[in-house]
């Protein structure tokens, strides 16, 4: 989407967005053919500004302004960029059944700055000018985006710090929905190597290390537990690396491991109908990482970081690795499967073991559709964080809130981490009772962190939605790509 900055009074537009708090639109005194219809619909009741309130109306054309759509903000103690955002999505779906491709808002009033007010109203239109569109033929049924906005910004701003932020911010936005992609296509066209040829154009273009350890590779590494999970596919493993060197004069890394399951069927515990439908969601850590490791060399962000995406797919066959088998993981620690659905934390085990031995990375956050027990306990619009490091969480629940990618920090204890033990194993997959089964997932993970200070993030809640939630639609949300730029920005290792 184009966005132009103007610092003149709006005219010729097709459609112009008027955001309003509450106490603006109480105050307001009607001086020209806007503001006045405005005036008239506050005094008949039928426009109040209260939050994500929408109101169109047309203009006669005045300068030039064939449609407004006025766009209420609430109370003006309540603004914020979450709140920004959301009602900028609302308002997009009024303008796309309208079919109106180009459109225009001035700048709200109220205590946010205008940088702030313009990265998160063009957040929340770029994020909800997205369709997966892929595989729809009917050409009546396509969607037609928005492809440009202008922003009237006011006479007093200079624009050239302005016009940057706005950029780093699109650019934040292509690659959430890079990974919206990636998390939406068929899950047979995303499979390992697929999915490696899928990110390996972007990675060139930004000028990253990648590469692609195979099969044999990892037999030699004894990853095992990545490669049981994966022994029933028909399709072979792959673990990439991703290495972006923005900072030479430092040795210190972030390493970030995002769960690559391609599809998972549950292995011999084989997942039932309704839980199965749309388990091509299970790589959504992965494309959160590949994106995020994209988006930050874009950003050239000051930060030397490694993605680190095991690829695999959770199958029956006769291969398959069963409940009651005992594989030595990468870290020779011994693991009794009890579940052959609680796969994810066997091929981040290996990963993060991996990652620490070769990379030593200042800190390690993992992110993994990992367990329904997290979607129960904190529903689809949260994330579960688990730690070893309190202050480093700290500072993600900092970006988390400037971001809306909203987590939860969930306890790890011990009374949990007891379970772990296996009567002919050093440790067991899957907890012996149904109860704290995500911080189970968690203390397991943990097990192979040693001393790294780590952070875990579930994301089986927001990663996927069954239906539109403001500027995430249904299907893969991307969720992750902005809390990790935000955080990856501020972070001091």
């Amino acid at each position: 989407m184009k966005i132009i900055l103007k610092d003149t009074t709006y005219s010729s537009e097709e459609l112009l967005i008027f955001p309003v708090s509450k106490q603006y639109l109480d105050g307001l005194k009607g001086t020209d053919s806007i503001t006045k219809k405005l005036c008239q619909l506050r005094d008949l009741g039928d426009f109040r500004a209260k939050n994500e309130a929408v109101c169109h109306f047309l203009t006669g054309e005045a300068k030039g302004v064939k449609r407004v759509i006025a766009l209420g903000l609430g109370e003006e103690k309540s603004i914020d960029k979450e709140s920004v955002r959301r009602a900028y999505s609302v308002v997009v779906n009024t303008i796309l059944n309208l079919k109106v491709k180009s459109i225009s808002t001035t700048i709200p009033k109220c205590d946010l700055t205008i940088e702030d007010l313009s990265c998160s109203l063009v957040e929340g239109i770029e994020l909800s000018n997205y369709f997966f569109q892929k595989y729809i033929s009917e050409k009546e049924r396509l969607k037609q985006p928005i492809t440009s906005l202008t922003i009237y910004i006011g006479k007093s701003l200079k624009t050239t710090g302005l016009k940057r932020l706005i950029s780093d911010t699109q650019t934040i936005c292509k690659y959430t929905k890079f990974a919206r992609d990636l998390v939406n296509e068929n899950s047979d066209d995303k499979y390992s190597l697929k999915f490696f040829n899928k990110i390996k154009s972007t990675c060139t273009e930004n000028k990253l290390k990648v590469t692609k350890l195979d099969e044999n590779a990892l037999k030699k590494l004894k990853m095992n537990l990545v490669l049981a999970v994966n022994a029933g596919s028909a399709f072979p493993p792959a673990f990439l690396e991703i290495v972006y060197t923005g900072n030479k004069n430092s040795s210190k890394k972030v390493a970030l491991i995002g769960k690559g399951l391609t599809f998972d069927a549950g292995g011999l515990n084989l997942k039932p109908t309704k839980a199965i439908e749309d388990m091509k969601l299970d790589m959504a850590g992965a494309a959160a990482v590949a994106s995020a490791v994209n988006c930050a060399a874009e950003l050239k962000l000051k930060q030397n970081i490694v993605g680190i995406i095991p690829l695999v797919e959770n199958m029956i066959g006769p291969k398959a690795f069963k409940p009651g088998d005992i594989i030595t993981s990468h870290s020779k620690k011994t693991v009794e499967i009890r579940n052959t659905d609680a796969e994810g934390r066997l091929v981040l085990a290996d990963a993060i073991s991996y990652t620490i031995n070769k990379y030593k990375p200042e800190l390690i956050i993992d992110l993994a559709t990992l367990t329904g027990a997290c979607l129960v306990a904190l529903g689809e619009y949260y994330a579960g964080a688990m730690t070893n490091n309190q202050e480093k969480l700290d500072l993600l629940i900092e970006s988390s809130k400037e971001t809306g990618e909203n987590i939860w920090q969930l306890p790890l204890y011990n009374d949990i981490g007891k379970r772990l033990k296996s009567d002919i194993a050093d440790l067991q997959n899957s907890s012996p009772n149904k109860f704290g089964g995500t911080i189970f997932a968690g203390m397991f993970l943990k097990e192979f962190v040693n001393d790294t200070q780590w952070i875990h993030l579930d994301i089986a809640g927001p990663a996927f939605f069954e239906g539109k939630h403001y500027y995430m639609g249904k299907g893969g949300t991307g969720f992750g790509v902005r809390l990790l730029a935000n955080f990856l920005r501020n972070i001091k290792l």
